[in-house]
């Protein structure tokens, strides 16, 4: 009996960025980038779009971090149990195996005790029961930690939507008519990263400054 790992890849920002409140669509890569942009054409633009750093997001948002640690702890308990549940059936499978080389050495035997063939026939079935009683086991062991699993996957697609909702909600704020990934950001948008952070509730961070030396006397 082999038992199949399950993988569950935590969901990303991809899609996050093209939020469009006033319910514009974007698709990325196609909007051409102006190779120069005029100074009233760069304001208007700039009071239009804002953009975010997605790869920022994703490793400093606290409710994305907390979603993925707990999918890092499900799927661990899920591989652990799935470790066990192999060991578990492999160690009666070889049972089996020695029972079935049992039976075939007493039924070989012209002058075996019938008391001894019975027995060992007898114990054979008994091994039998015991194996799927366990495969039953381990079957619900297994599907329990799926369903955590899931559980923990279903917490960061929420948490995802939840950063979607706080963003469109920054950009109908700001009056923009949408939010674009940094990567592919028009001249002049605005950046949104850090507000977004801030409302997100992450810790700001604080800027090393360059030590200057002291002048010579």
């Amino acid at each position: 009996m082999k038992l199949s790992r399950t993988i569950v890849r935590p969901a990303t920002l991809a899609a996050m960025v093209a939020v469009a409140p006033a319910g514009a669509a974007f698709a990325r890569g196609k909007m051409p980038v102006p190779a120069k942009a005029s100074a009233p054409v760069a304001a208007a633009m700039q009071t239009r779009f804002g953009f975010v750093d997605s790869a920022r997001l994703q490793a400093e948002a606290p409710g994305l971090q907390v979603a993925r640690q707990r999918i890092e702890a499900e799927q661990f308990r899920y591989d652990q149990e799935l470790r066990d549940g192999q060991r578990q059936i492999a160690a009666i499978e070889a049972e089996i195996a020695s029972a079935d080389l049992r039976v075939a050495s007493v039924s070989a035997e012209a002058t075996a005790d019938p008391a001894v063939r019975q027995k060992a026939f007898a114990d054979r079935e008994a091994l039998d029961d015991r194996k799927y009683a366990m495969a039953d086991e381990v079957g619900n062991r297994m599907g329990a930690r799926r369903e955590a699993l899931d559980e923990a996957r279903r917490g960061l697609e929420q948490e995802v939507v939840r950063i979607r909702t706080v963003m469109a909600d920054l950009a109908r704020r700001r009056r923009l008519e949408g939010v674009l990934d940094g990567r592919h950001a028009f001249y002049g948008a605005v950046d949104l990263t850090a507000e977004m952070l801030g409302l997100l509730g992450a810790t700001p961070s604080v800027p090393v400054l360059p030590v200057t030396p002291a002048a010579s006397p």
